[in-house]
């Protein structure tokens, strides 16, 4: 039982952050950085499958000026975040991949890997489907990778 609406956005947020976090956990400086980038695509994409309502959720209390996204919940989702681009850096600087700026690189791949949840209706229209299927999703992860990669400068292929 929740006793009101904020108290179930605040939940939803927390488990939401709670599961990217997670899937932040693969980008660590000692994976190789195709194998790491792979894994958090693969991450990020199975919980928009799986999870396309808390996914739209908090995109719309985005959109909607972050009413429910606290500041200790930015606080955090920034420190991680900040967190993670040293792997970038640790990366380029071990000749590993190209410099790119972190927050640019995080976005886009936010972006990218939240569209077919958030948007669903619009990759459905541009899919040519009525439903999102796993192909679906396994497809999308291997263009949003392949791209990465290369314009990461990061030569290894993908292993999954």
């Amino acid at each position: 039982y929740f006793g009101s609406k904020e108290t179930i956005y605040r939940t939803i947020i927390g488990d939401l952050i709670g599961e990217w976090d997670r899937a932040l956990g693969h980008l660590t400086a000692e994976r190789e950085p195709a194998e790491a980038i792979a894994a958090y695509v693969r991450a990020k994409l199975d919980f928009s499958r799986k999870h396309a309502a808390q996914s739209r959720m908090f995109a719309n209390e985005a959109v909607h000026g972050g009413r429910f996204l606290s500041r200790k919940d930015r606080a955090h989702m920034l420190a991680v975040t900040l967190a993670k681009a040293g792997v970038f850096a640790a990366w380029a600087e071990a000749g590993k991949m190209d410099r790119v700026d972190p927050s640019h690189l995080f976005i886009m791949l936010w972006a990218t890997t939240q569209y077919y949840a958030d948007f669903e209706v619009l990759a459905q229209t541009h899919l040519e489907t009525r439903r999102l299927r796993g192909e679906d999703f396994e497809r999308a992860a291997a263009t949003i990778i392949a791209v990465v990669l290369k314009g990461c400068g990061i030569t290894a292929a993908d292993p999954a």
